[in-house]
Parts: structure tokens; sequence; C-alpha cells
């Protein structure tokens, strides 16, 4: 499904902005870097949003709505 794999590609963007974000606080004097990395931070989330509502609006047995709805929140959290 493409849209699964979209999906699972814009996480694994958030995850890589996070990890950066992570690394760069280490350093007091990356303020502005983080900043910027925040930034981005925020737009990637808003397009595993996007990934994500496309791919749980396809699905449509209860277990697998349930296990999307489930996956956002340990996501999002």
């Amino acid at each position: 499904m493409e849209t699964k794999r979209a999906r699972g590609n814009a996480k694994a963007v958030v995850s890589r902005k996070i990890k950066e974000i992570t690394r760069l606080m280490a350093d007091e004097n990356n303020v502005e870097l983080v900043d910027n990395e925040l930034r981005e931070l925020k737009e990637a989330f808003r397009n595993f949003q996007a990934a994500h509502e496309a791919f749980h609006n396809q699905l449509s047995d209860e277990e697998s709505i349930e296990e999307s709805a489930m996956y956002y929140e340990l996501i999002s959290s």
C-alpha cells in the first residue's frame, strides 16, 4: 500500500529530526541551529499527520483502524 509506505517515510523524517535536535542540544552554542531544526520538525510532523490520515482513511476493517489509531497515538505522544 503506497500510503502506508508514505506514512513510514514521513515518520522516518520526524525521527531523524528528533535525533538531530538531540545531538545539537549537547552544545549550548547551537541555539540557532536547534531553533531551525525545530521549525523543520514541526513541518515534518505535519507531513506525517497528513500521510497518516491518508493511510488511515483507506482502512475499512475495525482491527486495522484501531491499530492505526494506536500507532498515531504512540508517535504523537
